[in-house]
């Protein structure tokens, strides 16, 4: 590799950071350089994982230019891309789902007035809206959960795109509203409201509202909405499959009625005593609809369209 590849690849990724991002995010305590040797107190699990010594001293290759020897860095493992361990580091995460957690910004947790609000907005026949007397309102902090979804869709042809869900975890339906979907983009990565407390779920089979178990039951119903979302989509793609099958059903059917009506002129024109050509024809005559039945089903199908979904990457639920 010339140094001008080295420099570029440089720029893009940075091994130091890689790994001793993926150290601390587990656990280990990384203590600043000393003439380019970072010491590395790691979590016994970690360490076992790794096939390292819990306290570890690593060096990156090509960095720092020019540090003075020391006892350290004779000591240190120097780490290069290709290395074994980075190696090990990458199948890890790569082995992990995919998510992160992140909280949305300018929420007004003091504005007051929900109630009146409702009163607006809502008609009910023979009742009406009213407040809970001894009440007040409180804020509490509730999830959306993003779920992005790999699509396949399979048939003659394959088509895979990406497509997201967002559900929010106390309701437990899928959220299409565009004002609130706008909202999402506005996120920061420290939370402003992390005093408050989480409203529990309201929709049955969920937990407590960050548990695994909530979050997992959610993903059928981010699936249903999926499946609803693509309907229009799927309805065309096969509205066009079935035409095209329809037309390939046709050209198999002629192509094998053409050669099954020569074979039976020709076993017509045979004298009547003439049992022996007569018998291999029909057989000719039977593998042919053997074969017609054959490429029929395999038509079908060949056209018949199949839909997968696979979650690749799900954000932790954004406070709101």
């Amino acid at each position: 590799m010339s140094d001008q590849a080295r420099g570029a690849l440089g720029a893009r990724f940075n091994l130091s950071e890689f790994v001793l991002g993926y150290l601390e995010e587990a656990g280990s305590v990384v203590m600043p350089p000393e003439f380019g040797v970072y010491e590395i107190l790691m979590p016994e699990e970690v360490a076992d994982s790794l096939l390292l010594d819990d306290h570890t001293r690593l060096a990156f290759s090509g960095s720092p230019v020019g540090a003075p020897p020391s006892e350290q860095a004779d000591n240190a493992l120097r780490l290069s891309v290709n290395h074994p361990l980075v190696e090990s580091i990458a199948q890890t995460i790569t082995r992990q789902p995919a998510n992160a957690r992140t909280y949305i910004r300018g929420v007004r947790t003091d504005k007051r007035g929900l109630a009146k609000l409702a009163q607006q907005h809502f008609r009910l026949a023979n009742a009406r809206i009213d407040e809970l007397p001894k009440t007040q309102e409180e804020a509490a902090q509730h999830h959306y959960l993003l779920c992005n979804f790999k699509i396949t869709l399979l048939s003659e042809e394959k088509l895979e795109e990406l497509a997201f869900v967002v559900m929010d975890v106390q309701a437990g339906h899928a959220v299409d509203d565009p004002a609130i979907l706008q909202r999402l983009e506005m996120i920061d990565p420290t939370p402003d409201y992390a005093g408050l407390p989480v409203a529990p779920p309201r929709w049955q089979g969920a937990g407590e509202a960050l548990d695994l178990d909530t979050l997992q039951a959610l993903l059928p119903r981010a699936e249903a909405e999926l499946r609803h979302k693509l309907a229009d989509q799927v309805a065309a793609l096969t509205a066009r499959m079935e035409r095209q099958l329809m037309l390939d059903l046709a050209r198999i059917g002629d192509y094998y009625d053409e050669m099954t009506t020569d074979l039976q002129r020709r076993q017509a024109r045979l004298p009547s005593d003439d049992s022996e050509r007569r018998q291999g024809l029909a057989e000719k005559l039977s593998v042919l609809e053997a074969e017609r039945t054959a490429k029929l089903a395999d038509a079908r199908i060949r056209y018949a369209l199949r839909i997968e979904m696979k979650l690749v990457y799900c954000s932790r639920p954004r406070p709101r």
